[in-house]
């Protein structure tokens, strides 16, 4: 998945935010990036934005900027084809050059916060694999919940979430499934409302992915 943004040039006086009319306000709220000179961004407490200062030396900046937007290349994961002792993990990279090969480093643990390291290891990926990376982690224990993350060039992917399947005879499961998606009726907020549950054993999606 490759991401576009578009630069917004906004003139702020001494009032700061105050000053700025509601739409210039929006703009500054959800932008990832603001620069400008230290005077300025004084006046720009309320941003949570990263901030870089416009100094005399133009190649830090672009050399600070370029490392921001590294950091943001991964944004996708998904796990899936879980048996009890292993299950595949995904994302895709977007690289800074599409003849480079990127190394992509990835971990599993036991909580969210990837404390409780469980296994760790490292890909290789290029244009010929369209930058995705897939990885088949073994020596896991079933029907147990595990966290993964991605990391590459001083950037971090999402915590994922992914689960073994159960040894034996189990008395329930808990299913969640999604089907044949219409990309012009909608947001899918469903997907996310079904990512946010822990209780689910497995998600299945049923049919063709997306109609357009």
């Amino acid at each position: 998945m490759s991401t576009t943004g578009k630069i917004h040039v906004i003139g702020i006086g001494s009032d700061g935010l105050a000053g700025l009319t509601n739409r210039s306000q929006e703009l500054l709220t959800q932008a990832e990036l603001v620069l400008g000179s230290e005077p300025v961004l004084r006046l720009l407490p309320e941003i949570n934005a990263e901030r870089f200062r416009i100094g005399s030396d133009l190649q830090e900046l672009v050399e600070k900027i370029q490392s921001h937007i590294d950091k943001k290349r991964m944004v996708i994961v998904a796990s899936g084809d879980p048996l009890q002792d292993r299950v595949i993990l995904w994302t895709r990279i977007t690289p800074a050059r599409f003849e480079d090969e990127v190394e992509v480093r990835w971990r599993v643990a036991r909580d969210p916060r990837m404390r409780r390291e469980v296994c760790k290891g490292s890909f290789k990926t290029d244009i010929r694999r369209d930058f995705t990376v897939k990885v088949d982690v073994q020596d896991l224990e079933p029907g147990s919940t595990y966290y993964y993350r991605f990391e590459s060039r001083g950037g971090r992917s999402p915590v994922g979430r992914t689960k073994t399947l159960p040894q034996g005879r189990v008395e329930a499961a808990r299913i969640a499934f999604a089907s044949c998606s219409n990309f012009p009726f909608g947001h899918f907020n469903a997907y996310a409302r079904i990512a946010e549950r822990a209780d689910l054993d497995l998600v299945l999606h049923l049919g063709n992915y997306i109609y357009e």
